[in-house]
């Protein structure tokens, strides 16, 4: 019996494979996603100011390109990934058990994508515009029925205590003029005291920034100072910037485990289906899988790329609650394998 996680165990074979079949891939796709930017003036230009948005198939190309050459890999060199495979018999004598190395191999292929993804992390998005530190990003929630206009009383909200914010982002929805078009004036309120940049909103989704006092702050005020111009803060429309900063590499780390999830799903699906499935099933289900999960923009992979690059810190955003459903699939299905799989099928 051969040691899972030895140097010759599916662990260590795989780990190896995945990475020297991956490597030249993920370096290719590093380099369009340097260079490419350079030719197109205005996607380097958006990138540049914040919005993230543009740069963000840049950086994802490499990832998913890294995500894909490990977990394909993975399933063709391990035979217990699909049924009637070549070598089988052998890895049942040296891995037995109903996983049959199968969880060993799939450790070793997230490896092989970490070990390949933390790298151009850690250089592109500096690269791409991704801002030099990470700010924490705090939604507030606007009291019901979140309108502010010349004919309402003013928006009050309560921040976090004991925090200190850098500055207030805006981002209403406007609804159809009152009257003659008038951009309605918002002026923001700290603790009762009116700040001297005020802002004046026409469209939907108008971005305004307001800075905020190096101080801690009880209570926050929207006032309306004249427009016909209706406004609706719902959901993201008041987001809170903290002062304090993270370096950028901490947001890659973080990154470059998120982007693991993809590859942990489709794998642990080729476990379960790969007990009844021929290998092109297999394959085919764990690439569709993991491009769903990434390009797709399903699940948490295409939130935090684009957070990283807006120099949002993640572990204060919504991406890590959205990782708890891939988790969870990922694990019922490795573990209906070992419910679900016969003892003779060893």
């Amino acid at each position: 019996m051969t040691v899972p996680f030895g140097a010759r165990g599916p662990f260590g074979l795989v780990l190896r494979r995945a990475l020297v079949v991956a490597t030249l891939p993920t370096a290719a796709a590093t380099g369009l996603a340097l260079l490419l930017p350079l030719l197109f003036a205005a996607e380097g230009a958006a990138a540049v100011d914040g919005a993230g948005a543009a740069a963000s198939g840049w950086l994802s190309l490499p990832l998913l390109v890294a995500a894909l050459a490990t977990a394909l890999t993975a399933v063709g060199f391990w035979p217990r990934f699909a049924r009637d495979r070549p070598g089988a018999d052998w890895v049942r004598h040296h891995q037995p058990g109903r996983l049959g190395g199968n969880g060993a191999a799939l450790l070793g292929a997230l490896a092989a994508q970490w070990l390949l993804s933390l790298p151009l992390l850690l250089v592109l998005p500096g690269w791409l515009g991704a801002p030099a530190q990470a700010h924490a990003h705090v939604n507030l929630a606007a009291p019901a029925p979140a309108l502010l206009d010349a004919d309402r009383a003013p928006l009050r909200l309560s921040p976090p205590p004991d925090r200190r914010w850098d500055r207030l982002l805006l981002r209403p929805l406007a609804g159809m003029p009152r009257g003659p078009l008038q951009p309605t004036q918002v002026a923001v309120l700290v603790d009762g005291h009116e700040r001297p940049d005020r802002t004046a909103f026409t469209e939907s989704r108008q971005l305004a920034a307001v800075p905020l006092p190096d101080q801690p702050i009880a209570a926050l005020e929207l006032r309306c100072l004249g427009g016909t111009v209706p406004l609706f803060f719902g959901p993201d429309s008041l987001v809170l910037v903290e002062r304090e900063p993270r370096p950028r590499w901490w947001n890659s780390l973080w990154l470059a485990l998120v982007a693991l999830l993809p590859s942990f799903v489709g794998l642990s699906l080729a476990v379960l289906v790969g007990t009844a499935a021929a290998l092109p099933t297999v394959l085919t289900l764990v690439a569709s899988t993991v491009f769903l999960l990434t390009l797709g923009d399903v699940g948490p992979f295409g939130p935090a790329v684009r957070m990283l690059l807006r120099g949002q810190w993640l572990p204060a955003g919504a991406v890590f609650p959205m990782c708890a459903p891939l988790l969870a699939v990922g694990s019922l299905a490795m573990a209906a394998v070992l419910v679900l799989r016969p003892r003779w099928m060893r």
